[in-house]
């Protein structure tokens, strides 16, 4: 069921939050049903499913109910959303989702469960380390790291902002960034530990393609090389940072299992 569960979600995060435009985001929530951009978003999701699950004959439910799904609960969601009540109505929208994702892992492969699980502390330990890893301290130790091209990049920024300049831009959207960028670092990160943890490599190969088509097409666009090299750079150690923590936690729980 898991080796089910995660290519389904990871299709479902790169789909609703990595390549997903806010101007699609913005159009479905004003259009509803009406938005061309929801029937685009929804053959996505046909796609991004139809690329990990290339059997039709095995797959066909997860082809047709997930994009399906997709186009009447997020409809839903914008019908539905009078801006008062977003973040329930988003929390409700994702819990659907998962839930249509459960069903489909559930009806397509079964479920077993072990029948003794066992937990040692060791394997606790080994866990909490690697979620401390992957979340806090990589977010310090990347920020150490790239602190001095960070600090070039501000400065070629301020002397160059008039510019950079364009209609409809927004210094304080910009600014913003910097911290929905470190909450994606985190989520990457956690993303490919999973997939190491249950051996979906493939995955981690699908999430670091879908990341760069999609962010360093951007940044060829705007013909800037330090920021360019910046972001790759700052990637790379991300992913380098969750491979290394999930190989550890992988080999520590192969170790406890064998009996230590």
């Amino acid at each position: 069921m898991l080796s089910l569960i995660i290519p389904l979600l990871l299709a479902h995060v790169v789909g609703d939050f990595l390549i997903q435009p806010k101007s699609w985001v913005k159009d479905k929530e004003d259009k509803g049903f009406r938005s061309i951009y929801l029937i685009l978003h929804s053959i996505i999701h046909f796609l991004l499913v139809a690329i990990l699950f290339l059997d039709p004959r095995a797959y066909w439910l997860f082809w047709v109910v997930i994009p399906v799904s997709h186009y009447l609960i997020d409809g839903m969601k914008s019908t539905l959303n009078n801006g008062k009540n977003s973040v329930a109505i988003f929390a409700i929208d994702q819990l659907l989702h998962f839930a249509v994702i459960a069903f489909l892992a559930y009806h397509v492969g079964g479920f077993t469960a072990p029948e003794d699980i066992q937990f040692p502390p060791v394997l606790i330990g080994a866990l909490a380390l690697s979620l401390s890893i992957l979340t806090f301290v990589s977010s310090v130790l990347i920020k150490v790291v790239l602190g001095k091209w960070s600090n070039d990049l501000a400065e070629d920024s301020r002397s160059s902002v008039s510019l950079q300049a364009s209609p409809g831009s927004d210094a304080d959207e910009e600014a913003s960034l910097a911290k929905a960028g470190m909450y994606i670092g985190i989520l990457e990160r956690l993303l490919v530990f999973l997939f190491i943890v249950f051996s979906q490599w493939a995955a981690i190969g699908f999430l670091i393609t879908a990341k760069s088509v999609f962010r360093f097409s951007d940044l060829s666009t705007a013909r800037n090389r330090k920021l360019t090299e910046y972001m790759l750079l700052g990637s790379l150690l991300s992913f380098t940072i969750a491979i290394i923590t999930g190989l550890f936690f992988l080999n520590v729980s192969i170790y406890v299992n064998s009996g230590m």
